[in-house]
């Protein structure tokens, strides 16, 4: 009986069922690679601005729009032109633009159609600014004859009295070609004598840069009985 039990002992210890399994190695590391996701680095879509290579080549007043397809991940499945651009090179281009960025979707996994369009106003050239007239003191020219206003007849009669201020515009010559009453006297005749008057009379010419000038300069004149 008791070599029965000692023939039974050494079956099970030689079993294959009791020995040890072989340690495993490096699981931790391979499990933790096996879960972990690849990053998604694809660009977003501005819809807003392209990019400045392609902003260039729109024509003012011709504008570029174009509908694009979005699928549930955001990516570009489809890019329609509605309208484009002036060479079919530059079209491909804006395609394989939005090909290789993303447009989030405002629902998760939500199909969505976007449409976004750009443009340039003409550009207007400004027109060059007018110089500001030249505005100086007249001097009488002496050697030439100047007659003073005469007292208009109404004017006298019904005692007006007054200060007139005038501009008068002078050529290169001194000569008066064109006025313009600044401030009335408060009477059509008596601003009219005036104006007549001052606008018959020779000015000292003006030079600028060495060059006869235009300018304006402004006259005022006293009406008075006394």
């Amino acid at each position: 009986m008791t070599r029965l039990f000692l023939i039974i002992a050494i079956l099970l210890l030689s079993s294959p069922l009791l020995s040890a399994a072989p340690p495993m190695q490096g699981t931790g590391a391979a499990d933790s690679r096996l879960g972990s996701r690849e990053k998604d680095e694809t660009p977003v879509c501005d819809l807003d601005n392209l990019p400045p290579e392609l902003f260039a080549k729109i024509e003012p007043m011709k504008p570029v729009s174009v509908e694009l397809k979005v699928a549930g991940t955001g990516k570009v499945t489809e890019v329609k032109i509605e309208s484009g651009f002036a060479d079919t090179a530059t079209d491909q281009a804006l395609i394989a633009h939005f090909k290789s960025c993303k447009i989030p979707p405002a629902i998760a996994g939500a199909e969505v159609t976007k449409k976004a369009s750009w443009s340039k106003e003409a550009v207007r050239s400004a027109a060059p600014a007018a110089p500001a007239p030249l505005m100086m003191a007249a001097k009488l020219d002496t050697s030439r004859p100047c007659d003073m206003p005469k007292y208009p007849e109404d004017a006298a009669v019904n005692s007006w009295e007054g200060v007139v201020t005038m501009t008068v515009q002078i050529n290169g010559d001194g000569k008066v070609i064109d006025g313009k009453i600044e401030k009335s006297s408060g009477h059509e005749s008596l601003d009219t004598a005036a104006l007549k008057a001052f606008s018959a009379c020779s000015y000292m010419p003006v030079k600028v840069n060495d060059q006869p000038a235009t300018f304006w300069s402004n006259l005022k004149y006293t009406w008075s009985l006394q």
